[in-house]
């Protein structure tokens, strides 16, 4: 008899046991829950696509172009004046082209103290002599040469890439990629190219 009553005091502390482990059991997941929904509160997934800054870039650069030919024309300037300007533009691509001297401070930096400066280079002298000739072609046409310049700045400001994006992906995704980049690592997902909403976006607007 007194065995039998050990058998059932036995089995019942095996059951309470079994019990508060499953209880502990149950108490671990509802944690784990608890933490997993505090993490994720509040985190929402960045919502990303790629677009051909180039294809766009140059989309504007052709449109700003075309305006500024149209007011070139509208300006109806005699042949001798655009020639002028044309001689000028030339000679600043030029200017551009060629390599740029060291500054004079610079290069006194890299001589002892107590000898002479360097005489210019033949590079420094050449350029100086294009600079010459770059601001006396502009001298007579520089009213309309400044005026083109701060037109053309006027177009590319009122159109730039990162306003178009911006107007474009307003409320739908927080953050566009160059399409030419090299991503390292994406997932499985696809991702969404928007330079075709962007130029379509583009050519509305400038019909306005």
């Amino acid at each position: 008899m007194k065995k039998s009553t050990y058998l059932v005091l036995a089995a019942c502390f095996v059951l309470i046991g079994c019990e508060r482990q499953q209880e502990k059991n149950r108490e671990v997941l509802r944690k784990l829950d608890t933490t997993s929904s505090e993490l994720n509160k509040g985190v929402v997934p960045v919502r990303w696509a790629t677009a051909n800054k180039s294809a766009i870039t140059t989309a504007i650069y052709q449109w700003s172009h075309e305006r500024m030919e149209q007011g070139k024309k509208a300006e109806a300037l005699p042949p001798e004046t655009e020639a002028k300007i044309s001689e000028y533009e030339a000679l600043r691509m030029e200017l551009l082209r060629m390599r740029m001297p060291l500054p004079l401070p610079m290069r006194a930096l890299r001589q002892p103290s107590d000898s002479a400066p360097p005489e210019p280079s033949a590079a420094d002298k050449e350029y100086e002599a294009m600079s010459k000739r770059v601001a006396e072609a502009k001298a007579p046409v520089a009213a309309i040469v400044d005026r083109r310049e701060r037109q053309a700045a006027e177009y590319r400001q009122q159109y730039s890439i990162e306003r178009l994006i911006a107007e474009y992906v307003k409320d739908r995704y927080d953050l566009v990629v160059d399409s030419r980049e090299n991503v390292l690592y994406q997932t499985a997902g696809e991702t969404t190219d928007i330079t075709g909403g962007v130029l379509a976006l583009f050519k509305e607007k400038t019909k306005q």
